[in-house]
């Protein structure tokens, strides 16, 4: 068993250089230059063979679990397309289910923008409509503009923070 980290929204499947190197996996050059690997993958009852993998440093995803527990690569939604791909948050489960997306009601279900691929959804603070964009890599809490300080009461002091990093930005 080694664990990889599930994100629906990371561009490939990622493996790290440690584990291709303790598997002793061929390395194919892609066309971006990168190394990649064809690996076979089982989760659960599910397996899957020949599925590329590109090789990077997965060694510091998630800094707040220590090195112990990091991730050895990373898995997306592109292994189940045509499936639908449930991530339950709270109570940390994946489900995986055959067909489509019913309905989206924006209040227990959300669907994915469709040209950005952004889990963006309807958040109200204090009485104030917000969209709100949905980041699973991101290790940090709610993040607003600071002008929004004066606007919203808080119960605890605010944090400021010079720079947050998402999956596809900065904010600074």
């Amino acid at each position: 068993p080694v664990a990889f980290l599930i994100d629906p929204l990371a561009p490939h499947i990622s493996i790290d250089p440690t584990l291709v190197e303790s598997l002793e996996l061929k390395t194919l050059p892609n066309p971006a230059g990168r190394g990649e690997v064809r690996i076979d993958i089982g989760i659960g009852s599910a397996a899957f063979q020949g599925i590329v993998a590109e090789i990077s440093n997965t060694s510091r995803l998630l800094p707040e679990i220590g090195p112990a527990g990091q991730p050895r690569g990373v898995l997306n939604a592109s292994l189940w397309k045509g499936e639908l791909f449930t991530i339950d948050l709270a109570r940390h489960k994946l489900r995986i289910d055959p067909g489509n997306l019913q309905f989206a009601n924006d209040k227990e279900v959300f669907a994915l923008q469709d040209a950005t691929q952004a889990l963006v959804v309807p958040l109200t603070v204090s009485g104030r409509a917000l969209m709100c964009r949905i980041d699973v890599m991101a290790s940090h809490g709610l993040v607003l503009p600071a002008e929004y300080l004066d606007q919203i009461p808080i119960q605890k002091p605010a944090r400021v923070a010079p720079k947050i990093r998402l999956r596809d930005s900065v904010i600074a």
